[in-house]
């Protein structure tokens, strides 16, 4: 009898086991989501690069807008990128950061002549980036 129990439960970890692996691949980047997302990263890298803070705030649109993409193509339930932070705390080692980062492109897209500094602003990229990495999209 107890034979029988540790044969059933040996099966039903196998069978979950396969199916976690089965949604975990149907939520993974393709090789030509990577590649975009890469180029799309050069292009926000190069931005800092720029002397001028509208490029630099520029940059953390595009970051914003690139993390917001990724989390659509892993296919993360939401209407906007908050909604989406919401639906994937469980990807991030510190969602906390993500949501500072979030919150810093909100600040510079709804409020009134706000001075950025290179630092914030290098700060904020390095938060969008390894959001990024943990996602495995760049």
């Amino acid at each position: 009898m107890i034979y029988l129990l540790v044969a059933i439960l040996l099966v039903a970890l196998a069978v979950l086991g396969i199916l976690n692996l089965a949604l975990s691949r149907k939520h993974a980047l393709s090789a030509s989501d990577i590649d975009e997302i890469r180029k799309h990263w050069q292009g926000i890298e190069g931005l800092m690069r720029d002397s001028h803070d509208a490029a630099w705030v520029k940059a953390v649109m595009e970051a914003d807008k690139l993390l917001d993409l990724v989390l659509t193509k892993k296919r993360v339930p939401g209407g906007n990128l908050g909604a989406k932070l919401k639906n994937a705390r469980h990807l991030f080692q510190n969602v906390q950061a993500v949501w500072e980062a979030h919150k810093f492109r909100n600040q510079l897209a709804h409020e009134f002549d706000v001075h950025v500094s290179r630092g914030q602003v290098e700060r904020v990229i390095g938060l969008f980036r390894q959001a990024l990495r943990e996602l495995k999209a760049i």
